[in-house]
């Protein structure tokens, strides 16, 4: 009996010593947290950000000049700026003629208007030898708002391709297709070209 209470009592020992002991096949304990050293900013987190700055994520940035409507779309605006260099830049630039969030960096602090309808999409833009820039578009190019809206709109597209050496005029499509005319008129059958 007396075996039984010292093998007892052994055991015992064993078990409570056991969480103490660490076996060859246990993993050692890891180092406190509070051993991290404290966050130092380098310069370069102490650099503020500016909106557009893509500087510290490595995007290239292209200069370029937008045409944007003025506050009363009774014209266009040239804004230099500059967007990512991307291969189909023409594609990229009237991309942020849209009127949305992604683009409204572009006008904050300013009067001016972002000329393309919400939602609207450029679907495809090809520029040929002969200078000619083909762009097509989504279906909401169509909802210009009467048409001064939609004159502004043609001329910033018009302004923003033509600052591009290689391009000289352009044709409008509308879903792959080239339209007459925008719902308030102004006749885009033909390719434009700057008005000088």
């Amino acid at each position: 009996m007396t075996r039984k209470v010292l093998l007892l009592v052994l055991m015992m020992f064993i078990i409570l010593s056991g969480c103490q002991y660490t076996l060859p096949w246990q993993k050692e304990a890891e180092a406190p947290v509070d051993d991290v050293p404290d966050y130092q900013p380098s310069a370069q987190d102490e650099t503020p950000a500016t909106p557009g700055d893509t500087s510290s994520v490595g995007i290239e940035m292209r200069p370029t000049v937008l045409y944007l409507a003025d506050s009363s779309f009774e014209g266009v605006v040239h804004l230099p700026t500059e967007i990512p260099r991307v291969v189909g830049i023409a594609k990229s630039a009237v991309s942020h003629l849209v009127d949305d969030i992604a683009n409204n960096h572009l006008i904050s602090g300013t009067a001016l208007k972002l000329p393309l309808p919400s939602s609207t999409r450029v679907l495809g833009a090809t520029v040929k030898e002969d200078g000619l820039c083909k762009i097509d578009f989504s279906e909401e190019l169509l909802n210009c708002s009467d048409a001064d809206h939609e004159r502004v709109a043609v001329d910033a597209i018009v302004y923003t391709l033509t600052e591009f050496a290689t391009i000289e005029r352009v044709q409008f499509m509308v879903e792959g297709e080239v339209i007459e005319s925008l719902p308030h008129g102004t006749n885009i059958s033909q390719p434009l070209q700057r008005k000088e």
